[in-house]
């Protein structure tokens, strides 16, 4: 068997020319394969989907659910009710946004885009009900 620093640099493992069996060939390729896969999942996720689908989901909607809360409802919402009125602030953040989620439906599907201004008026008159954004945030979260 010849070295391995005498084959040519990028050069390829060759059993039949560096005399290993094929069945060593086999064992280093089936680890070369396992090394480079991305890990199996472990602990609570992999032994429980409802699990992983709760924590999707926790991680997925309800923390940017309650990003944008903050800052349309918590901020401008509140910005706009100080200068213009409770009215004017409602329909004026939620018209931002529904302006901010442009990007994520074609122009061709603007009834999303409604339902997006319908979901912004109603977590903007909870945020304005409730004085706080904890309704209006877990309403958000669960719209999606």
């Amino acid at each position: 068997m010849r070295p391995a620093d005498t084959r040519p640099l990028g050069g390829r493992y060759n059993p039949s020319r560096d005399g290993a069996s094929v069945r060593h060939a086999t064992e280093r390729r089936q680890v070369r394969s396992r090394a480079s896969s991305s890990p199996e999942p472990s602990g609570a996720a992999a032994a429980d989907p409802v699990v992983n689908l709760l924590l999707g989901w926790f991680f997925g909607f309800a923390i940017a659910a309650f990003q944008e809360e903050t800052l349309f409802r918590g901020f401008l919402q509140r910005y706009l009710q100080q200068r213009h009125g409770r009215t004017t602030a409602i329909v004026g953040q939620s018209v931002v946004f529904t302006l901010a989620h442009l990007g994520y439906y074609p122009v061709s599907a603007w009834p999303l885009l409604l339902v997006v201004f319908l979901v912004g008026l109603v977590t903007g008159w909870l945020a304005d009900r409730r004085g706080t954004l904890l309704a209006a945030g877990l309403a958000h979260g669960f719209v999606g």
